[in-house]
C-alpha cells in the first residue's frame, strides 16, 4: 500500500511539474502578478488593526513600504555602474 501511494505522489508531482513546465512565460507573469497582489493586499488588510494615529505605527510601515519598492532599484543601478560588483560581498560562494 505504502509503495502505492509513493508512486502515485510521484506521478502527480511530474504532471504538475510537465503542467508549469508547459505553461507560456505571459501566463506564468500573469498568475505571479495576480498572487503577490492577494498576499500584499491581505497584508495590508492587517493594518485595520493597528492604531494608524501612531506616529510610530506609521513610520514602521513607511520604511518598511519604501524599503521593498527602492532597495531592488538601489542594488540594480550600483551593480550597472560599478561593473557588476555589488556593494556587500563575502567570500560565500552563496551570498555572491
Amino acid at each position: 500500500m505504502a509503495l502505492l501511494v509513493t508512486t502515485s505522489n510521484e506521478i502527480t508531482a511530474c504532471k504538475f511539474g510537465a503542467l508549469f513546465a508547459s505553461m507560456p512565460w505571459p501566463m506564468v507573469s500573469g498568475i505571479f502578478c495576480c498572487t503577490l497582489g492577494l498576499i500584499a493586499s491581505v497584508g495590508v488588510s492587517q493594518l485595520q488593526y493597528t492604531d494608524q494615529n501612531s506616529s510610530r505605527n506609521l513610520f514602521i510601515f513607511g520604511f518598511a513600504v519604501f524599503n521593498a519598492l527602492s532597495l531592488q532599484h538601489y542594488f540594480n543601478d550600483y551593480q550597472a555602474n560599478n561593473g557588476g560588483a555589488m556593494p556587500i560581498s563575502s567570500s560565500s560562494a552563496i551570498v555572491n
